[in-house]
This record gives structure tokens, sequence and C-alpha cells, in this order.
């Protein structure tokens, strides 16, 4: 606009030197006609110019406002990407409080496992010593038995004595009456009856001494026996609270056996996974691969990365999907093909891609062998990033495919 405006200014001036100068006015007046005609010409210029420029106005509002508009884009974006970092950073710390718990859990086990073990050696212990306690109380108890047995057979014998001696007190004492009936019929027989009576009284006395001996006896054989007796009942009552003991012992011993058990059910680990049976989601995973937390077979592929905006599969990610269809053709798995994307585009269009990297993957893999109703090809768009998209490396790495194992 100014060079326009410029030339025009330059043009009048010009016109007027011509007119003022000698015979400038008939040259003027002769030049009149071709100068209107230039400054028609100038002026239908300058208006095209004009129009131009209010365009070229129009056109520069236009693109400003269209580059305030990709500013608060990416100002909405950086948003976004300082949203989703803080929210990876939590994440990060959920996981490593996750893996503190469970190392604290791990351990816990372990001190109960060795908790336990250490109680069962004690019952152990306390078992066999009892058994011991018991065997010797039953020595005891046949020791005492056989005394007992003894002391009635004793008994037994004492009584035939007495029995004997009593028999002969009564002969005895009927010798006695007959010979003080005899007494008055043999008189002259006197002094050696009374011998006899003397050695017979005699005899009696021996007799009697040896009655009330064998009856002291038996007084002492009869208490020796309700001693016996007594400490029978006592060996009874202490054999019964033995028998308690070691039924209390074995109850105990065998709850902490079954307790040891379910510890050991419950750290049992079939496949070699890492993860116990009672939280292995996959109880059956082949040996040799990679599980996620739940137990279940998880592949990563770091060799198969996707250009940005495609789902094509280049060599290297052939080579790798060959080998890895040779490890899994004759298992019997069922795997979810997992697409995922970066955070470039639309979310929609981002898990449209995804759909169609899984679905590649998926194909290649049935063509190299793997059963159609073994795979499920699923696309989760850019919802899961392994890596900060702000960056070129973290996108590459968030352009992938995952197979994972699916709970049976």
């Amino acid at each position: 606009m100014e060079i326009i405006r410029g030339r025009w200014t330059a043009s009048i001036l010009a016109f007027m030197v011509i007119w003022s100068s000698p015979g400038g006015a008939e040259q003027a007046v002769a030049d009149q006609t071709p100068a209107s005609d230039q400054v028609a010409a100038l002026t239908q210029r300058l208006e095209q110019l004009a129009d131009r420029n209010h365009t070229l106005e129009q056109a520069l509002a236009q693109t400003q406002t269209r580059l305030e508009n990709q500013r608060q884009a990416t100002v909405t974006l950086q948003a976004q990407v300082e949203e989703r970092a803080r929210q990876n950073q939590a994440l990060s710390q959920q996981l490593a409080e996750s893996r503190a718990q469970m190392e604290a859990l791990r351990q816990q086990l372990q001190a109960q496992l060795a908790e336990h073990a250490r109680q069962n050696q004690a019952l152990n212990q306390q078992l066999t010593q009892s058994r011991d306690q018991i065997e010797r109380l039953r020595r005891q108890l046949a020791e005492r038995e056989k005394a007992l047995k003894e002391t009635q057979e004793t008994l037994e014998s004492t009584r035939s004595q007495l029995t004997t001696l009593q028999g002969a007190h009564q002969t005895l004492e009927g010798r006695l009456a007959e010979t003080r009936g005899q007494l008055t019929e043999a008189r002259d027989q006197a002094a050696r009856l009374a011998q006899a009576l003397d050695a017979t009284r005699a005899e009696l006395a021996q007799t009697r001494d040896k009655l009330q001996a064998a009856q002291e006896k038996l007084a002492a054989t009869e208490q020796s026996l309700t001693g016996c007796r007594s400490e029978l009942a006592q060996c009874g009552d202490d054999l019964a609270r033995v028998q308690k003991l070691e039924a209390q012992m074995s109850a105990r011993l065998t709850a902490a056996e079954i307790e040891l058990m379910s510890l050991e059910q419950a750290m049992r680990d079939d496949d070699g996974d890492g993860v116990p049976n009672a939280r292995d989601r996959c109880p059956a995973t082949p040996a040799g691969f990679t599980t996620d937390a739940r137990g279940c077979l998880h592949l990563a592929l770091p060799g198969l990365r996707f250009g940005q905006g495609s789902a094509r599969l280049d060599w290297k990610a052939r080579a790798q999907l060959n080998d890895l269809a040779a490890q899994l053709r004759d298992l019997p798995l069922k795997l979810e093909v997992q697409g995922h994307t970066d955070n470039i585009g639309k979310p929609e269009l981002n898990q449209a891609l995804s759909q169609r990297r899984a679905e590649a993957v998926a194909r290649y893999l049935i063509r190299r062998g793997l059963a159609p109703d073994a795979l499920l090809a699923r696309g989760y768009g850019d919802s899961r990033p392994v890596a900060d998209n702000a960056t070129p490396e973290g996108r590459a790495r968030n352009r992938r495919v995952v197979l994972v194992e699916m709970p049976r």
C-alpha cells in the first residue's frame, strides 16, 4: 500500500513540474489525455491493491486465530501430559507400596512358617517326653500290679496259715477239754497229766502268740494292700492325666500340622512362576515365560514396534513372531493380543489403530500355526502407556503389541 501511494505522489509531482516549466503548460495540455489515462489506470491498480490488502489482512486475522487455537490446544495437551505424568508417578508410588506390602507379607509368612516349625519341634519334644513318661508310668504300674499280686498271694497264704492255726487251736481246745475230763478219771496220772497240761498250755500260748503274730501280719498285709490300692488308684489318675495331656498335645500337634499344611498349600507354586497357587489366576503357565502379578503369561515383544499411524509388520517384527509362534504353537493357551498407541491424534483414531495392530499380529500368528480360537485381538488405544509420550523414544515404546494369557 505504501509503495502505491509513493508512486501516486511521484506521478503528481512530475505533472506539477511539467506544468510549471516554460512551455510546460502546453506540453501538459498536450500530454493531458495520456496522463488522465495513466491516472485512471493507477487508480484502478490502487483499488485492486487495496482489495488484495484487505484480503491479506483477513487471511492474516484467520491465521492468527488458528495460531491462537493451536496455542490453546498445545496448552491443553501440555496440561494432559502433566496430568498423565502425575498419574504415572502416583501409579509408580502405588506399585512401590504394593511391592513393599508383598515383601512384608512374604517375610511375615516366612516368620510364621519358622515359628510354626519351632512350635512343631517343641510339640514333638513334649510329645516324646510325654510318651517316655507314659512308658515309665506303665512300667511302674506293671511292677506295682506284680507286687500287689505277690502281696495278695502272701495274704492268701497267711490266711491259709491262720485257718490252719485256728484248726490247731480248736484241736488243742478239744484236747484240753478231753484232758480235763480225764483228770477226774485218772487221778493217778495227775502228775503226768499236769505236766502234759503245762506242756499243752505252753503250746497253746505259743499258738496264741503265733495267732497274734499272724493277725498282726495279716493287718500289716491288709494295710500294705490298701496302700498298694491307693498307689494303684493314684497311678490310674496319673495315667489318665498323662493320657489327657497326650490327647491335648496330639490335638495341638494335629492343628499345627493342619495349619502348616494350609500355609504350605497357600505358598505352593505348582507352575513355578513365582505366584502362589492361592493368587495364581493362570495355574498352568508353561515354564520359561515371563508372567505378570496374576501369574499369567505376559509377552512384551520388545522388538515389535510400529511407525507413527501404521499397523504394518516389518521384517524384524515378523522374525520375532516366527520364533514366538514356534514356542506357542503346541501350548494349550488362550492369549489376548493387546494393541496400543501413543497419544498423538484423536482418541477414537488411536483406538481403531490399536485394534488394527492387534489384528495384524493375530493374523500373522494364525498363519504361523496358532489356532484362531486361541487368540483374541483387542485394541486399547493410548489408555495404557508404558513410557512418557512427551519424548519420541517414549512414544515409540508405546506403539506396541503385547500378548497376555487369559485366565481360564
